[in-house]
């Protein structure tokens, strides 16, 4: 109980060590993405917003103060086409102050250089502009200092526009500078966090394997022992008289060695039958090949490369086996290997074969299919033997018992 003890009691510190420390970690990143998302990025948008709606505004002060002045130049000769550039600014610049002032919001830096911006703007406007295009009476004499006038109030505007954009650029770049701080101090803190972390990772992997990976080490390798007949556990005394060997052990060792043994004796086997099989088939001349039904994979024997002419290791597939087929025979050959597939039992089939060299040789051929415990077919299995030079020896007898008859 002791060990279950102290073993439960180093997981769950491990555990919580390293639970708290990836918490850490998370902390600071959403930390430094939260701050980003929440404040810098939300910021720079709006302030990108003014600045755009702005410099629209100002867009639609300069047509108007050009449609204002070709319109004094021409006179009523041709009012339409240079009041439409006016009417068009004016109604601009109006929209574009909207959207500028629900931008900046109550910016304290921003906010009153915008509003002088509007100011100046409806003083151009209501004091100018507007006496301009209705046509009120000038006086000939005022013409030079009326024309100055707008210069003047349009120039105060422009000096407010100019002012406020580039406060919306240092605005804008104050933003990104300490956006970027955040995501360098973000991301340092992130890396020291994540340092710790690994050493933490690192400090509970080694705990770990004191507790773990240690004794799970130490028992491997006393079943190596035991498999080698050595079942000393500790420091023991000699085997000698098998006193010290606990009775469990011993007959753990006995059965992995008669394991072995048998894993042993069957390899041998085994190997011993594929030789001999191998043999067999040379010296027969007879091929085996089997096909697994659900996977349609083909395996030949040694014999059955020799017999098609077919480099040995080359992958046979059941379609290119049936190419080897000679065309007067494939259909034969399908219908026996379907009929052993779907019936089961043993089906003969001679046929003709192209072999990779190009030559046709006779081959007299078995193949049987075998079905499950529901009556399914599984594999398929057969055999082929070169029966060319027989076929011809009793053709040749045919003939000649023929001539003496």
């Amino acid at each position: 109980m002791l060990q279950a003890r102290s073993l439960r009691q180093v997981v769950s510190r491990s555990y919580r060590g390293v639970t708290a420390l990836v918490i850490l970690l998370l902390a600071v990143v959403g930390t430094t993405f939260g701050t980003d998302y929440g404040y810098f990025t939300p910021e720079i948008h709006r302030t990108d917003q003014a600045t755009r709606a702005f410099r629209q505004v100002h867009e639609g002060m300069v047509d108007q103060q050009t449609g204002v002045r070709g319109y004094l130049l021409v006179g009523s000769e041709d009012a339409a086409s240079f009041l439409a550039p006016y009417v068009a600014g004016r109604a601009a610049a109006e929209a574009n102050f909207a959207v500028a002032i629900r931008a900046v919001g109550d910016d304290r830096e921003v906010g009153p250089l915008l509003t002088a911006a509007a100011e100046r703007a409806a003083r151009w406007q209501e004091t100018w502009a507007e006496p301009a295009v209705q046509g009120r009476a000038v006086p000939a004499a005022d013409h030079e200092a009326f024309h100055a006038r707008g210069k003047t109030l349009f120039d105060a505007y422009r000096h407010a526009a100019e002012t406020l954009i580039d406060a919306l650029k240092h605005r804008k770049d104050d933003l990104v500078g300490r956006q970027q701080i955040l995501f360098f101090l973000g991301f340092g803190l992130s890396g020291l966090a994540g340092a710790v972390v690994l050493a933490g990772v690192y400090r509970q992997h080694h705990r770990m394997v004191r507790a773990l990976v240690d004794p799970i080490a130490e028992l491997g390798a006393t079943v190596h022992r035991i498999r080698d007949g050595d079942l000393r556990l500790t420091s023991a005394p000699a085997r000698a008289g098998g006193r010290n060997r606990p009775t469990e052990l011993d007959a753990l060792a006995t059965d992995v060695e008669d394991m072995a043994r048998a894993l042993r004796t069957r390899d041998a086997e085994l190997h011993r039958s594929r030789e001999m099989l191998v043999q067999a088939q040379h010296l027969t001349g007879v091929g085996s090949w089997e096909l697994d039904v659900d996977t349609r994979a083909l395996t030949w024997s040694d014999q059955m490369y020799v017999i098609k002419a077919v480099e040995p290791g080359t992958t046979v597939t059941p379609e290119m086996m049936l190419e080897m087929i000679h065309p007067d025979d494939r259909e034969t050959m399908a219908q026996a290997v379907r009929l052993a597939a779907t019936q089961g039992g043993v089906h003969r089939f001679d046929h003709r074969t192209i072999r990779g060299d190009g030559e046709v040789r006779y081959i007299g051929g078995h193949v049987e299919g075998e079905l499950d415990a529901d009556g399914r077919p599984f594999r398929v299995t057969g055999t082929s033997q070169d029966v060319t030079d027989r076929r011809a020896a009793e053709v040749a007898l045919t003939e000649s018992e023929a001539r003496y008859r």
